[in-house]
């Protein structure tokens, strides 16, 4: 599976997980040397899943030239900010991938692999990165939301 495979927003979703998967492990327990540490453990941890998976896949999805996150950026220094959202796109991630037939669980795994990097980067894992680490798993086997239609006053019978 390509970029080519998923729609704009859906490859938004998926990319936008593992970057504030990161993110949101590392504000969990704030600081600096750790934020420092925890990025750093990350990468590696991308990397090195690029050539243990499902290789093409996990290369592509963590290519991110001309990526920005739809999280702004006064958002992002808060765990409790950013929490709401991240576990949301992380649940549309699953949904996309699973719609393509992709091995949904090299993407959990991936996901699950970068939380818990993230958390033990730095002097162990704190209770609030473990507690984040357990929301962003029951996120991965959250049910997406609904798709809400908008309605047409031009044809309000329609289904």
């Amino acid at each position: 599976m390509t970029r080519a495979d998923f729609t704009a927003p859906e490859w938004r979703y998926i990319q936008t997980a593992i970057v504030e998967t990161i993110n949101y492990v590392s504000l969990s327990s704030p600081g600096f040397f750790s934020g420092i540490k925890e990025k750093h453990n990350a990468k590696k941890i991308i990397e090195d899943s690029a050539t243990t998976q499902d290789t093409f896949f996990i290369e592509e999805v963590t290519n991110f030239d001309n990526f920005n996150s739809p999280i702004p950026r006064f958002a992002r220094d808060d765990a409790n900010e950013v929490e709401s959202q991240v576990l949301r796109y992380i649940t549309k991630a699953v949904d996309a991938i699973r719609k393509r037939d992709i091995n949904v669980p090299v993407f959990k795994s991936f996901i699950i692999d970068l939380a818990k990097g993230t958390a033990e980067a730095y002097r162990g894992v704190s209770d609030s990165e473990n507690t984040a680490v357990n929301k962003i798993i029951q996120a991965l086997e959250a049910a997406p939301e609904p798709v809400v239609k908008i309605w047409d006053p031009n044809n309000p019978f329609d289904k």
